[in-house]
């Protein structure tokens, strides 16, 4: 039937719009993906990048705290130091008492 061939351009060039569409469609959401893959491997990349960036403070503050801890027990030494050195000497000057009274009443 002529008919039928008469409508033949418009259905194609209907067809081809849809399947123009469709493609264009398909083409943009492969472009989405793509992106949304490219966001998470960089977010990916910048949490790793984070958690060596948290590690490193973490192990620095360590480091840190261990520094001051050995500076505020060298200082607490330094501080305890006079009193060993006068519980020394009162230890000396006793022993000596001792040894003096010994001494005299060995001589009596």
């Amino acid at each position: 039937d002529h008919r039928d061939l008469h409508s033949f351009p418009y259905t194609t060039l209907f067809r081809s719009k849809q399947w123009y569409q469709r493609r264009v469609r398909a083409v943009e959401k492969e472009k989405a993906k793509s992106h949304v893959k490219e966001v998470r491997k960089r977010s990916a990349s910048e949490a790793t990048t984070c958690v060596m960036a948290i590690a490193t403070n973490v192990q620095r503050t360590c480091i840190a705290q261990e520094e001051n801890r050995k500076i505020v027990n060298d200082v607490r030494k330094e501080q305890q130091m006079p009193v060993e050195k006068e519980k020394a000497k009162s230890h000396v000057k006793e022993v000596r008492k001792r040894s003096a009274s010994e001494a005299t009443t060995c001589v009596m």
